[in-house]
């Protein structure tokens, strides 16, 4: 979904105050079981659907491998609207590059 070419300049975001990105999928719902978010400094992210009127977070077993972050949801998900999270506070503040964002087997 996003240019995943390393010689571009990439989404970058620093600062204290939580961020996030919202991706619509228009004309259609995709149905999806896991995410991957590739970009240093996203082992933090967390995603939810827009379902209902409300953004409902989802339970997902995440992993990390390198610049690799997987969002692995307990079964199916469809959603025309998600959300990625990335979560910051004065304590832990979020520095991230966002790379590339992979919905594999999306139908």
């Amino acid at each position: 979904l996003i240019d995943g070419t390393l010689n571009v300049e990439s989404q970058v975001y620093e600062g204290v105050e939580p961020t996030w990105m919202e991706i619509s999928c228009r004309g259609y719902e995709a149905t999806f079981d896991r995410l991957l978010v590739w970009g240093d400094g996203v082992k933090e992210v967390r995603a939810s659907v827009f379902a209902d009127g409300a953004w409902t977070p989802l339970d997902a077993k995440v992993t990390t491998d390198g610049f690799k972050t997987e969002l692995v949801f307990d079964g199916r998900r469809t959603a025309n609207r998600f959300r990625l999270d990335f979560p910051a506070d004065k304590k832990h503040p979020v520095d991230f590059e966002l790379y590339e964002i992979e919905i594999p087997y999306a139908r």
